[in-house]
């Protein structure tokens, strides 16, 4: 049963990869309007799909077997942070070096790109460096709050 539950999660997530791929694609690479609006509609409710399936996702893998809030939060830590690190630093460098493809000359400076590091940069009104990551801000937050809830009930 849970293999369906994560396939149902692939697809929520590669719809809204998809969405933002076809929002943010260069002029010469976009598909008739008319064609992807429908698709597209549906696409950001992936997003919503994807945080409840996650959400049952957490918990059903917390209390199979049980484990403790440390655990729980290091493995997701180690899941996400890495990747996110890397793409973050990948998209600075190519921003700093060809500024003029990005069209933000002045937008990465060293203070943007630590809040983006820390899952913070929302505190400005900004998005993260990889715009995408404004998702992983609020589910680093969703961690924290189930490991919170994990160790206040751990006894009960």
């Amino acid at each position: 049963m849970l293999v369906y539950i994560q396939v149902l999660r692939f697809l929520a997530a590669f719809a809204v990869v998809a969405f933002h791929a076809w929002g943010v694609a260069p002029e010469g690479y976009k598909v008739l309007d008319p064609v992807v609006s429908p698709v597209l509609s549906w696409g950001g409710r992936g997003v919503d799909l994807f945080f409840v399936i996650s959400g049952f996702i957490i918990y059903y893998a917390t209390h199979r077997p049980p484990q403790n809030a440390g655990t729980f939060l290091r493995r997701r830590v180690e899941r996400i942070v890495p990747l996110y690190f890397f793409v973050t630093l990948a998209v600075t460098l190519l921003g700093v070096t060809w500024p003029a493809v990005f069209g933000t000359p002045d937008w990465f400076t060293v203070r943007h790109v630590l809040k983006s590091l820390a899952f913070i940069s929302f505190t400005d009104s900004e998005t993260p460096v990889v715009y995408v990551g404004w998702s992983l801000e609020y589910e680093m937050y969703f961690y924290l709050t189930a490991a919170l809830l994990m160790a206040l009930t751990q006894n009960v």
